[in-house]
């Protein structure tokens, strides 16, 4: 089950996703998403079907799916996996101070979460203009990417794509250079499989905007 997931993560093809969701749903409306009543969902299953969600803009069914099923993570994670997962939920109830609360109370005991909660951490920073904390992770976020050796290199070369374009924007955002701004969505956009490309093709467009009105 969390094998399929992972597998249709790997493929930028948004139907694919939509393959992958409507599966999710019918075998947990089916009940065929456990080995039996008995066992549990394991984290990083749950996640993967998660971060679908996200990527879909299922937002109301991902917190649907959280509150009716994090009972059933294994005990030992679902603390953790709850306050990282309501992190999301909150961020994209445009709640970032509160995102932030949530993220601050997840303990590293998946290495997952240690680039889940950076990247979601830069996205609010960016929100609520914490512009040197933002500044302040992107070099610890970048040396943690170079440094670890537990990481895939291809885990390592889409987080460092996505940290470059978080640092273009950051700037961009306060330089307002409209060449750039355009050069740099032309970039988002024809990069394959980047993190969180719908948000930085929004944020680009706001910034442009801004640029425009202020001419």
């Amino acid at each position: 089950y969390g094998l399929f997931s992972f597998r249709m993560m790997n493929n930028s093809a948004i139907e694919n996703y939509r393959d992958t969701f409507d599966i999710i749903n019918f075998r947990l409306k089916k009940k065929i998403y456990k080995e039996s009543d008995k066992s549990y969902f394991d984290a990083i299953s749950f996640r993967a079907i998660f971060l679908t969600g996200i990527r879909l803009k299922e937002y109301e069914w991902l917190k649907k799916f959280l509150k009716k099923y994090i009972t059933e993570v294994t005990p030992e994670h679902r603390e953790n996996l709850f306050n990282l997962l309501s992190s999301y939920n909150k961020f994209f109830d445009k709640k970032f101070e509160e995102s932030l609360d949530y993220l601050n109370k997840v303990k590293y005991d998946i290495n997952l979460y240690k680039l889940d909660v950076r990247k979601i951490q830069l996205l609010n920073y960016y929100e609520l203009n914490l512009l040197e904390p933002a500044i302040s992770l992107i070099a610890s976020f970048r040396e943690f990417l170079n440094s670890n050796k537990e990481l895939t290199e291809d885990e390592r070369s889409k987080n460092l794509k996505m940290l470059n374009f978080y640092a273009k924007l950051l700037r961009l955002k306060e330089d307002q250079n409209e060449f750039e701004l355009m050069g740099l969505k032309a970039d988002v956009e024809k990069t394959p499989n980047v993190l969180y490309k719908d948000w930085f093709t929004e944020k680009i467009d706001d910034c442009l905007l801004r640029n425009s009105e202020h001419k």
